[in-house]
């Protein structure tokens, strides 16, 4: 698997405090699965200054765990810097957007007309830790905006009502990616093999080929991912809705 959210790099936002964690997170992903993790510190200069030369000098420890490291960021909307360089997910053109609120914002598509014009395609940042209602994941969706969802979402790590809404966006299409946004290696850890086990129950082994393997391996070449019909989903969302 390849995780395309991951807090790992030490010391750059509230993600691994140093080195170690990031070395025992590292065994984790390894043991979990995972054998490549985009590296998306939160945004700040200073990060986006240091990021990449601490990425390198983790390289070769991540490459004693068969993980491969790879470049990029996790922007917060409201600190967009529209003038400024902006560092995508592996030297694609995808740009891991965090919205940080339940609504969408005032002028949001005049922001994603301007990062279009510069190429950028747009992946919504765990949508369903964020929104309540289909309606804002359908405007996103309709200006061409993709998701991630996180793998602990499903899981129950942020609660009821978040898992539920998890399965909702996977059941209606809204899910490109699931990655472990993992923060350390304990209270927010990896644990994508355990959400790939649950939803290859629910929602078959055709669909999380796709969102585990297929979509995050074509981001890396600049593909666009493919798109799961809700109508492959309609059928398990009500078995789905029993288990909450």
């Amino acid at each position: 698997m390849i995780d395309i959210h991951c807090h790992l790099l030490p010391g750059l936002d509230d993600g691994a405090r140093d080195r170690e964690t990031t070395l025992r997170m590292l065994r984790t992903a390894a043991e979990d699965g995972i054998r490549g993790i985009v590296c998306t510190p939160h945004f700040s200069p200073s990060a986006y200054c240091e990021a990449e030369k601490i990425r390198e000098e983790l390289c070769s420890a991540a490459a004693e765990q068969g993980i491969t490291l790879y470049g990029g960021m996790e922007y917060d909307y409201n600190h967009l810097l529209l003038n400024e360089p902006l560092r995508s997910l592996a030297g694609s053109n995808f740009l891991l957007l965090d919205f940080c609120s339940a609504t969408l914002p005032a002028g949001w598509e005049t922001v994603f007309g301007e990062l279009q014009l510069r190429s950028f395609r747009i992946i919504a940042a765990h949508p369903e830790r964020l929104f309540q209602t289909l309606k804002p994941v359908r405007e996103l969706a309709s200006r061409g905006v993709y998701f991630q969802l996180t793998g602990e979402s499903f899981l129950g790590r942020y609660g009821r009502g978040c898992a539920r809404f998890a399965f909702r966006l996977l059941s209606e299409g809204f899910c490109d990616y699931i990655a472990s946004d993992a923060h350390d290696n304990s209270t927010r850890g990896f644990r994508l093999s355990e959400c790939r086990s649950l939803l290859e129950k629910k929602a078959g082994v055709e669909c999380c080929r796709r969102i585990f393997d297929g979509n995050p391996a074509a981001l890396l070449k600049g593909d666009t991912p493919e798109r799961m019909e809700p109508v492959e989903a309609r059928g398990f969302w009500r078995k789905l809705r029993e288990r909450f």
